[in-house]
């Protein structure tokens, strides 16, 4: 059943919907579909659970949609990643246009008899994005109602003036309440002294149980291992719930930051810890044999592992250009990248050297971006949300995106999170 979408192939199998007997209404979400692809369930239970919690109570249909480049949703197959000059057709337009043809096939055949009503697009982090997309862009307004848009960074754009490290300084404070910050912040850095010398190269890809073919010599290969290990961190914190979660496409427990965090404990070797630590994030289930961290060479038997982080990346590049880096020090855990004053110079040669064989010409990631949300009076009918929510009284959750996202102040008046 799939459909011709733009540029690319939509995968309409991968749809599903969630309804009550008097649904009046669809929640839109861009949610990968690789329960279905790689694992054969029923996509009637995917994350957040939250949504599927109030759908009956709103009467609500739920509607997701799979994002072009993501799960199988490749516009060129197995050629989709051979190069960045595929990800071509990766463009904000693109993905509502596919959300588009999605709602309108819907309508259309009218599956299940459901009486469609107010359409709500919800994004949460980097699909808010997406939702909030051109908030004046009549096109998409005619098709959707309204906007819930949960933990997305809309003011590290441009004029936003969010200090470039303010992400990796809440991230920073989000692993430390569960791992020794010490203890990490000395293992980062010694992944730096490492990787100067062929010896240490070779030690940390045997450490980290890298493809064979990797060559952390490689200056190209050494960066994406640091943001290898950096996704991997990231990507504890960020799916730390207090149930199991695949929100990645990577099957977690509950509360696995704490789990990781707890090899800190074991007496193994300092090294072999962070690499615990990592694996617990990309190979939960246990059964990678080895980790690779270049697309070129694992084609699609990463797709979902690393393919997504690629495409992430490349929209961070064009469309989602953000303001933000590591800087080390007394701000976070990580390798110092930039300051406040040369972080256009460094994202612009990360991306000018990992996208380097892309059709889009050096101009193309040197773009300001839109202000998306930034003024919320070209919009209407939006709801922002962010989580700094206690769990069973005990557990605390940090959401990092209020360091870009809205809040409210004492006398309701709109702030930014800076």
């Amino acid at each position: 059943m799939g459909s011709d979408v733009g540029h690319g192939i939509l995968l309409l199998e991968c749809v599903t919907y969630y309804h009550s007997a008097a649904s009046r209404a669809v929640v839109v979400r861009t949610q990968p579909c690789i329960e279905a692809a790689e694992g054969g369930r029923d996509l009637h239970e995917p994350n957040p659970q939250f949504l599927w919690d109030i759908a009956p109570i709103l009467n609500a249909a739920i509607l997701v949609v799979e994002q072009r480049y993501i799960g199988q949703s490749l516009p060129f197959g197995e050629e989709s990643f051979k190069n960045s000059s595929m990800l071509s057709s990766l463009t904000i337009d693109n993905i509502l246009y596919d959300n588009e043809r999605v709602l309108d096939y819907f309508h259309k055949h009218n599956l299940n008899n459901v009486t469609i009503g107010a359409i709500v697009s919800v994004g949460v982090g980097y699909a808010g994005l997406i939702a909030s997309w051109r908030l004046s862009n009549e096109q998409w307004s005619t098709v959707t109602q309204g906007k819930w848009i949960s933990s997305s960074p809309l003011y590290n754009f441009g004029i936003g003036g969010v200090p470039v490290g303010a992400f990796d300084y809440a991230l920073t404070e989000s692993l430390a309440k569960h791992c020794d910050r010490d203890k990490l912040t000395r293992l980062i850095r010694l992944i730096d002294y490492m990787s100067n010398t062929t010896e240490g190269c070779e030690e940390l890809a045997s450490t980290f149980k890298l493809d064979p073919g990797t060559n952390l010599n490689r200056e190209y290969e050494m960066r994406m291992f640091k943001q290898f290990v950096y996704d991997g961190l990231l990507g504890l914190v960020t799916n730390n719930y207090p149930y199991p979660t695949s929100f990645t496409g990577q099957s977690l427990p509950s509360w696995p930051l704490q789990q990781a965090c707890k090899v800190f404990n074991s007496g193994r070797e300092e090294l072999q810890e962070l690499y615990e630590i990592v694996n617990s994030y990309y190979n939960a289930s246990g059964t990678l044999t080895f980790h690779c961290i270049t697309p070129e060479k694992c084609g699609l038997q990463i797709k979902f592992k690393l393919n997504q982080q690629l495409v992430i990346n490349y929209q961070l590049c064009t469309q989602f250009r953000q303001l933000r880096c590591h800087q080390g020090h007394d701000n976070d855990i990580f390798w110092p990248e930039c300051n406040q004053d040369n972080i256009e110079h460094v994202i612009g040669k990360y991306c000018e050297t990992t996208f380097k064989d892309s059709a889009n010409s050096k101009s193309e990631f040197h773009v300001t971006a839109d202000t998306y949300a930034q003024d919320v009076l070209r919009g209407q009918n939006m709801i922002f949300t962010y989580e700094l929510i206690y769990f069973f009284l005990w557990q605390k959750f940090y959401d990092m995106e209020p360091s870009g996202t809205y809040w409210w102040n004492e006398n309701e008046s709109l702030k930014t999170g800076i």
